[in-house]
């Protein structure tokens, strides 16, 4: 199975494009698991800004970003088929998002508008659910939450810092992403794992 699993921004917007090969709930531990409990193979990881930086987001008109949005989305479908990925074999991931924020909710809704008939199935993850995953004992969340006073920034941190141990443990360079850009195809990824997690819990 594939995975494409999407983090959305107010102005960037991060991916994973993942395949999905199997899981070992043997290795889960007591508050973490290791971090190849789930076998992915990372297709592709991208972290973008989807408007123009220069300009603020009020001024930008939702023709404007949608138009920006399809743009953006149309390449990675082009990632899609170059990797000969059937949309039957094929699951979309896409945060869920707050009620106070209404631009990334009609963002979110044009994305799952986009993909809704190219894949076999698409879902709305928790941003909550991630927060349940580490990599070991230093990277749980509720080492950030001690470490940051504000929780996003915990939430941001715990996800990038596992994600960045996941990618050093599979050999896979994350220097071609900008910096502080590695969060968002972070969270992406985070998301996905925590979903997979789940359907393998609830059928074992």
């Amino acid at each position: 199975m594939f995975i494409l699993t999407i983090d959305i921004g107010n102005r960037t917007f991060g991916y994973c494009l993942l395949e999905f090969k199997g899981g070992n709930l043997n290795n889960l531990y007591n508050g973490f698991i290791n971090a190849n409990t789930l076998q992915f193979k990372m297709i592709k990881f991208a972290a973008d800004n989807i408007v123009d930086k220069s300009i603020e987001i009020k001024y930008k008109t939702e023709i404007e970003r949608t138009r920006k949005l399809k743009e953006y989305l149309m390449k990675i479908d082009v990632i899609i088929n170059e990797n000969k990925i059937d949309s039957n074999n094929l699951l979309v991931l896409v945060e869920e998002q707050k009620k106070i924020s209404e631009i990334n909710r009609v963002t979110a809704a044009q994305v799952i508008f986009h993909f809704s008939l190219k894949c076999l199935s698409i879902c709305k993850v928790s941003p909550v659910r991630k927060n349940s995953i580490a990599f070991n004992e230093n990277l749980l969340h509720s080492k950030f939450i001690e470490k940051y006073s504000s929780k996003a920034t915990a939430a941001k941190k715990h996800t990038e810092a596992n994600f960045a141990h996941w990618l050093d443990i599979n050999k896979i360079s994350y220097t071609f992403i900008g910096k502080g850009m590695l969060q968002h195809p972070a969270d992406a990824f985070m998301q996905a794992y925590s979903h997979i997690l789940m359907l393998l819990n609830s059928k074992s």
